[in-house]
């Protein structure tokens, strides 16, 4: 179970990069940061709860990550996992690095 984990969290972190946009507010006031969502997800499948179990410190990049995991968690559990209720945390990290010089 362990895995079907791993690759349930993989999956859904992929999916998550897919919507990723870097708010236009914490780029001019360069706010970087690492912000852990937590998925629970229900017996039937359904999203029990999302939230925000470490904040970057900064509101705007939070409520990115949420918004991000919210539209990437639409992926397919894995068969092992169907009609258990888990949950997942999800890292997303914010940084704005400059090209070298």
């Amino acid at each position: 179970m362990k895995s079907a984990l791993a690759q349930y969290r993989r999956d859904v972190s992929s999916g998550s990069g897919r919507f990723s946009r870097y708010p236009r507010a914490a780029i001019e006031k360069k706010h970087e940061g690492r912000v852990e969502i937590r998925l629970a997800i229900s017996s039937d499948g359904r999203l029990k709860d999302l939230t925000v179990e470490n904040s970057s410190g900064y509101e705007e990049l939070d409520a990115q990550a949420l918004d991000m995991v919210r539209k990437g968690r639409v992926v397919e559990i894995p068969a092992v996992l169907r009609g258990h209720e888990f949950s997942v945390t999800i890292s997303i990290i914010f940084s704005l690095q400059e090209p070298p010089s």
